[in-house]
């Protein structure tokens, strides 16, 4: 919803000055994608009592912050006049780097072949959703974005990636 339709979220609010952020939003898109894999991950880590590395990980992505943002901040705003698109590149790196590093600490047999069936799956009835809402972004995002939620939602259904009992509930 960010990424396609960040002009329709900016506009609810119908400020110019608000035009900029329509590129953060979709950087930061990335973001809140990668954020579903490290708040599992988190999880995981810390049941299996792994949370030093996970905080150092923390400090890390901190330090990389504190070293690129002073660099891409002035990039940005001087190419895009834009230079929160800096911080919003920042944090998409950072949180990749998160998800990569959780999936080295997380504990052994978390990824298995129903994960990964259950990750390919929701990425082909993403993509169904990315790619309906895409083609409806010439309409209201008010009418769009359920059509699309539900190309989701229809998608994992159809590929069999919904299991029976939370469809049962």
């Amino acid at each position: 919803g960010c990424g396609v339709y960040s002009g329709g979220c900016c506009r609810i609010f119908s400020l110019p000055a608000l035009s900029p952020g329509y590129t953060d939003l979709r950087v930061l898109s990335l973001f809140v994608f990668l954020l579903y894999f490290s708040m599992m991950l988190g999880t995981c880590i810390t049941a299996a009592g792994r949370q030093r590395p996970w905080a150092i990980l923390q400090v890390v992505c901190v330090l990389v912050s504190l070293i690129a943002d002073p660099l891409l901040i002035p990039w940005f705003e001087r190419h895009l006049h834009n230079g929160g698109v800096g911080v919003c590149i920042t944090t998409v790196l950072t949180e990749a780097l998160t998800v990569v590093v959780g999936f080295v600490l997380a504990p052994r047999g978390l990824v298995d072949r129903k994960l990964v069936r259950g990750m390919a799956l929701s990425a082909v009835a993403g993509g169904g959703m990315a790619l309906v809402a895409k083609l409806l972004s010439g309409i209201t995002p008010f009418v769009a974005a359920p059509i699309a939620v539900s190309t989701y939602v229809g998608g994992l259904w159809l590929l069999g990636g919904l299991a029976p009992d939370p469809l049962a509930a």
